[in-house]
């Protein structure tokens, strides 16, 4: 209470010298001091209402605690009171003391409500002055207030602005200075931007043609060198891709197959950078992913396939980032329709092929009958699993 009266008192003492700085120092320091005064009273009064309202504490027991709350928060009336035991006066004194804080805090609010009210009119008046130095004519101060909240006017920056820009913050509190300065910029310079942006998405496309390019430079001997090794394998001794990864190199007697499992190493770092031309590294990820689509393959025809795939995939990616880097289109989408064939249930996909095989048979003689049979058969349907060849024969 001593400090808040101290500082209050510095207050009027700048007021009576017109020194603003001291007095709204001065002004601080008091509503710092009265927020403590407040806060430590309504402490007190809290723990001395427990004490009070707890009926199970003898008059003894109540004057002994109401001593020691009253000695934590160096309160002497209170102390006297409590030592005297006596009801009526530990009562009157608490009401009083409650009434007293109260009052205060009635006074404290209105006087800080005042000397806001005194800071906003002098605000006010510089703001105004700081538009009559900027031209705004009587009357269109408010209008110029509500143009630069609602982002339709240059905020005014700077010293000359700050009382302006106080304004317009107070009755827009979510206006947000930067969001006007980034309008503008794509407002105003959307050439830049799109610059910007098309310089960004050029220099992606060259480092994606420079990588494919480089993929593709390798691609043509590496597939041709695993097609080479593929052939070398006699089918009979065809493993299973996966197999072949997992079986290191020195437990492979045949020259042949593990020539064939260095090709497919190749093979495979081929297709992870085809996978990922923008960067152009291999990852760990991208090398077992890559692996695993080629292992898919379970024999010579099924590999060779998986050959002419990686070929048409590098292909064409080669081709769409020549084109996006000339300034063209990326090629369109094309999803085809299912066949009317694979619409077909299993037992009429069957019974058709053999239908069909039957008739090329029944136009064909000699011993290589039913080796033609098994040729026709599988052109018309090369994907059907292995058992309907096995129940069709």
């Amino acid at each position: 209470m001593t400090n808040a009266l101290s500082a209050f008192s510095g207050a009027m003492e700048g007021y009576q010298e017109g020194s603003r700085q001291k007095f709204d120092q001065s002004m601080k320091l008091w509503e710092a001091e009265n927020k403590r005064i407040q806060e430590t009273n309504h402490a007190a009064l809290s723990e001395y209402h427990d004490t009070l309202s707890n009926r199970k504490l003898t008059m003894d027991q109540m004057s002994i605690e109401l001593q020691v709350a009253a000695a934590k928060y160096d309160d002497r009336a209170m102390q006297t009171a409590a030592k005297s035991k006596n009801s009526l006066v530990i009562a009157q004194l608490y009401d009083k003391q409650a009434q007293a804080l109260e009052q205060m805090k009635v006074s404290g609010d209105r006087l800080s409500q005042n000397y806001e009210m005194a800071q906003q009119r002098e605000q006010n008046k510089l703001a105004v002055a700081q538009m009559r130095a900027l031209g705004v004519a009587p009357g269109q101060e408010m209008p110029l207030i509500d143009a630069i909240g609602q982002y339709k006017q240059a905020p005014i920056t700077g010293p000359r602005g700050s009382n302006i820009m106080n304004l317009v913050q107070q009755k827009y509190p979510d206006y947000d200075i930067k969001k006007w300065f980034a309008e503008k910029y794509e407002a105003t310079i959307p050439g830049r931007v799109k610059a910007a942006g098309e310089t960004a998405a050029a220099r992606t496309f060259n480092v994606a043609g420079a990588n494919i390019e480089i993929v593709m430079s390798r691609a043509g001997p590496v597939l041709t060198n695993a097609a080479e090794a593929a052939n070398a394998v006699p089918a009979t001794e065809f493993k299973r891709i996966n197999q072949l990864y997992q079986t290191a190199a020195e437990e492979i007697s045949d020259p042949a197959i593990r020539n064939f499992k260095v090709a497919n190493e190749e093979v495979a770092a081929l297709f992870a950078a085809v996978l990922n031309p923008r960067s152009g590294v291999i990852t760990v990820s991208a090398m077992d992913h890559a692996r695993s689509l080629i292992a898919a393959s379970d024999g010579p025809e099924a590999y060779q396939a998986i050959l002419h795939n990686i070929q048409r995939l590098a292909e064409r990616e080669s081709a769409n980032i020549r084109s996006l880097r000339a300034g063209g289109e990326s090629a369109p989408i094309n999803i085809p329709p299912i066949s009317s064939e694979r619409r077909a249930s299993i037992p009429e996909l069957v019974g058709k092929t053999t239908q069909r095989a039957g008739e090329g048979a029944e136009t064909a003689a000699g011993p290589g009958n039913l080796q033609r049979w098994k040729e026709q058969w599988e052109s018309l349907h090369p994907h059907l699993p292995g058992w309907m060849v096995r129940e069709a024969q």
